[in-house]
């Protein structure tokens, strides 16, 4: 049982008020600005995006520290707050495939159905295509094998093979060093 439900009237977790979303996205302003200068060649522009990146790093920390001392020492995370945690995390996923999707989407369509506009073909007259057969296609294939071995060092965990898990995990680790 909660020891904190005798205090609540509902098993739904009220965040108290946090600095950390408006610091975060003060930080973010910092990043993306630094990045605009530091890409028109302006003198602080480089250290901006530090100090932006330094600052969002902070940030999530301190904000992911106050998530799980929420989570364990203050006991607010009942079975319904983390059924809508596990709940918001799988729309975040979806959301992300609908991106995707959309992505895709726009790419077929102007491929097989290219704009008068453009001259009625795919790519427009100028673009150079980027050759696929060449460093997409390593990518992929590191970024697949990626995937394969991360399941493996999963599973190995689930099974209690430590060794193999390790193991795998180096090798996913070194995959990352690829790209």
């Amino acid at each position: 049982m909660d020891k904190n439900l005798g205090r609540r009237r509902h098993l739904f977790h009220l965040v108290n008020p946090s600095p950390w979303p408006l610091l975060t996205s003060i930080s973010s302003l910092f990043f993306v600005s630094g990045l605009a200068f530091y890409m028109h060649n302006v003198s602080y522009g480089g250290w901006t995006v530090l100090f932006g990146l330094a600052c969002i790093s902070y940030c999530a920390f301190c904000w992911l520290t106050d998530i799980i001392d929420e989570a364990t020492c203050s006991g607010f995370h009942t079975k319904v707050v983390k059924a809508g945690l596990r709940l918001g995390f799988i729309l975040f996923i979806v959301s992300e495939i609908m991106l995707f999707f959309g992505f895709f989407w726009a790419f077929f369509h102007s491929a097989l159905c290219p704009a008068e506009i453009l001259g009625s073909v795919f790519p427009p007259i100028g673009i150079v295509p980027i050759q696929v057969m060449a460093f997409p296609l390593f990518n992929t294939l590191v970024l697949i094998i990626s995937g394969v071995t991360v399941t493996w060092t999963h599973r190995a965990m689930a099974l209690g093979r430590m060794k193999d898990a390790i193991d795998s995990l180096v090798i996913t680790i070194s995959l990352g060093f690829f790209l």
